[in-house]
Order: C-alpha cells, then sequence, then structure tokens
C-alpha cells in the first residue's frame, strides 16, 4: 500500500486533514494557508522533495513527520503538529493475555456446565464484578456465570429454551438476539444482572437466579440498555432512537427526547461523572459512532468522515475519532475512567476511545523482543493491531483494571491480566 493511501485511511492527507474542519484544539494546522490565496502552488507529490508531500486543499508542500515516520516507545504522532509528543493518549496499559476458560476449537456443541478447556459457549455479551471473581454472560436462552479463579462455567438461569417467562432458575425462559440487542450491567450493589431481550428487559438474580422482567418504560420495544455505575438508573433507548428513558431504582421513569443523528443504536454506554451517553450503530457500513448529553437533545455523530473501508482502512483509521473506521463493529463498554471500548468485529481487535482528546487507539501486540506475549493500546499499523481470529465483542473490566472478553465460534474466555 502506498503511504498516502494508509494515510487517507488514517483520517489525514500527508499535510493535513482529508475534509476541511478544525484540528482537535480548535486551532489552525500548522502551516496551513488559505486555499483562496495559493496560485500556482503544488498540484501532488511530485512537486515537493522526499520529506514532505503537497497538501492539495492548500498548495503547501508540508513536513510528513512523524505521521510516516512514526514513533518511539511511551510515545505517539500528535496529528495537528506531526511531532511526536511523550505520552500516549490515556494511560498506557499493557496486558498478558491468559485463557480462563474454553479453548479455541471451531464447534457447534453447548456444553455450559463444565470446568476450564471442557466449557463451550456463546460468550459475547459479559460484564465482569468489581473484584474480578465473577463474569456473568448471555448465551443464547440462558444466563452463565464464569468463575476467573477456577475456569468453572455453569448456567445461572435458564432452562435453556427460548422464551420469555419469569420464575426460579429451573423454570426461567430468555430469548437473546446478537445482532437486534445489546447492553447489559451490574446494578451498583453487584446483586442483580440486567440486559435487554428482543422483547423486553430482563433482571437477574446472581446468587438465586430468580428472573424477572422489568416494564417496558415506553410504548416500543426496547432496544439498548445502560445501568448506570454510581446511581443504579437504567438507560433504554429505542430503535430510532427517538428518546431515552431512564428508569430510577425505584421505578420512577423519566423520557429525554433525542433527535437522531439517521441511524439506529444497538449498544449504549454512559459516563455519568460527564454526563454523556454513547450510542454504537453495528448496521450502517462504517459502523457509526454516537453521543449525546443524558439530558437528551441531539445525538453527535463522532466519526462522520467514516467511508466504511473495511481492509485495509480499518486498520489504519486509528487517531482522530472522525475517521474511524469499523466493518461489523459489536458490543460497547466503559470504564470507571471514561475510555469507551468498542468490540471491532472484522477488524480483529478491540478500539479505545479517549473522550478527553478524542483519540482512538486499538489494542495491539507489544512488539516481538518484549519477550512474552503482551497487548497494549497503541495507534494500529495495520499489523500489531490484528489479534484475534473472530469477532471479539465486549470487553467488560473490574475494578484492577483487568479486561475481559469471550468469543463465539472458538469459544474462549479470555482475561487480559492488566500489568500497568
Amino acid at each position: 500500500m502506498s503511504m498516502k493511501r494508509a494515510l487517507v485511511a488514517l483520517g489525514l492527507t500527508l499535510g493535513g486533514c482529508t475534509h476541511p474542519r478544525a484540528p482537535l484544539d480548535g486551532g489552525a494546522s500548522p502551516g496551513s494557508v488559505d486555499a483562496g490565496a495559493v496560485d500556482g502552488g503544488c498540484m501532488d507529490d511530485s512537486a515537493c522533495g522526499g520529506d514532505s508531500s503537497c497538501h492539495v486543499a492548500s498548495g503547501v508542500c508540508q513536513p510528513l513527520g512523524c505521521v510516516s515516520a512514526g514513533c518511539g516507545p511511551g510515545e505517539r504522532c500528535d496529528f495537528d503538529t506531526r511531532t511526536c509528543v511523550p505520552t500516549l493518549p490515556g494511560p498506557h496499559r499493557r496486558y498478558r493475555p491468559e485463557t480462563v476458560a474454553g479453548h479455541a476449537v471451531n464447534s457447534a456443541f453447548a456444553t455450559r456446565d463444565a470446568v476450564g478447556r471442557g466449557a463451550f459457549g456463546e460468550f459475547e455479551l459479559l460484564v465482569a464484578s468489581r473484584n474480578g471473581r465473577y463474569l456473568y454472560i448471555v448465551d443464547s436462552a440462558v444466563v452463565l456465570r464464569a468463575e476467573t479463579t477456577t475456569g468453572w462455567v455453569e448456567t445461572l438461569s435458564g432452562i435453556g429454551w427460548p422464551g420469555e417467562v419469569d420464575g426460579p432458575a429451573g423454570v426461567a425462559q430468555f430469548e437473546t438476539n446478537f445482532y437486534q440487542n445489546g447492553g447489559v450491567g451490574l446494578t451498583p450493589d453487584q446483586t442483580s444482572f440486567i440486559f435487554t431481550s428482543p422483547f423486553a428487559i430482563r433482571k437477574v438474580d446472581v446468587q438465586t437466579g430468580d428472573a424477572i422482567t422489568i416494564p417496558n418504560p415506553g410504548p416500543q420495544v426496547p432496544r439498548a440498555l445502560a445501568v448506570g455505575r454510581a446511581t443504579g438508573n437504567l438507560y433504554v433507548t429505542d430503535f430510532g432512537p427517538t428518546r431515552m428513558d431512564v428508569i430510577h431504582p425505584d421505578g420512577q421513569v423519566e423520557t429525554r427526547p433525542l433527535q437522531s443523528a439517521g441511524g439506529t443504536i444497538g449498544y449504549i454506554v454512559v459516563d455519568e461523572t460527564r454526563g454523556v451517553a454513547y450510542g454504537l450503530d453495528r448496521n450502517r457500513q462504517s459502523g457509526a459512532f454516537y453521543r449525546w448529553s443524558l439530558a437528551g437533545g441531539a445525538v453527535e455523530w463522532l466519526n462522520h468522515d467514516a467511508t466504511g473501508g473495511r481492509d485495509p482502512d480499518q486498520y489504519l483509521s486509528d487517531g482522530p475519532v472522525a475517521g474511524l473506521e469499523m466493518a461489523n463493529p459489536g458490543g460497547m463498554a466503559i470504564d470507571g475512567d471514561g475510555f469507551v471500548y468498542i468490540g471491532a468485529g472484522d477488524g480483529n481487535t478491540f478500539r479505545r476511545f479517549d473522550p478527553d482528546v478524542e483519540i482512538v487507539e486499538s489494542l495491539c501486540r507489544v512488539p516481538a523482543d518484549a519477550g512474552e506475549e503482551l497487548l497494549e493500546w497503541c495507534i494500529g499499523d495495520g499489523t500489531r493491531n490484528r489479534l484475534f481470529g473472530t469477532w471479539p465483542q465486549m470487553l467488560a473490566f473490574d475494578d484492577s483494571g483487568n479486561g475481559y472478553f469471550g468469543y463465539t465460534v472458538w469459544p474462549r474466555l479470555v482475561r487480559l491480566r492488566r500489568l500497568q
């Protein structure tokens, strides 16, 4: 691939943005001039030296800098100044991947109640307890509990037959649809696991497995759900979304109208500290990523410059969120620091959005000279951020910063043990 094509996939030209938008800090791009003031300037790279390139919009040759040359360990490329700065966006965290249960064998079996490598299942939608001991998983027509210390996976609730039936664990029935419904969460007291089904909101007691249905807050079937980490509020959106209903722990419901950005939202997460919600639409070709106020109002389309590029574009689209390319993205999660994590689907990695600088990174392999298999967050280079052989979807975190996710086709539960 040519360097110019690779940088266009990053949402940049060799000398600036592919679209005439302001830099992240709102200032002028270094060396740029108003396009109308240029007469007879460069038209393509042939008019510039080997260490610079033509910024066609302005007709000015600009240095390539770190956009093409890259940066050293612990540094990142600042896309506005094209210089290396000392730290990556957000914490420069590294992880050691460890299999908790299951194994990478393509199988149609569904042997769930088993220890370690004997466990099979669809481990797409999950959430971790705050101490990391348990994972709670929506698996087709049942709810599972996995103990990370022993690798034991067991059916917590459900008879394994699709339906919407409340009652004790041995009576309850569940129905899930990976493509149409998303959102899982634990209540702040960690006593209940809540998720959406195609027709209802279900709540399961994590000790007994007893299941109940929470009444739908609006006239339409709920599409996505998030549980407020601090308040315990349930944030529920419809298919539009045209509204967000907030169900308080006492049962009171508030409706907050939304002005849709034109898509449909399959997964949402909330940051109650910053007062915002994020939504993910996996049905748009580009995989749309949205943000809006918890008070309601306009829905902002964050990756509005995405074109639906797949391979290699999505692997090279880390950087400013406006150019984020995703192919069939899966679930979404948020941690206590406000970082948003997206299962990149066909992209075979996870993406991390830093809300303070609005930069996206990928989960990448640490360079081989580290001596062991380690992963870290980085600006993806198209190679180090191709990690997994199947769709990663939901990345859950415990309070120590360890991550957890599951495979489906190759059933396996994985822990990313945080090293720093």
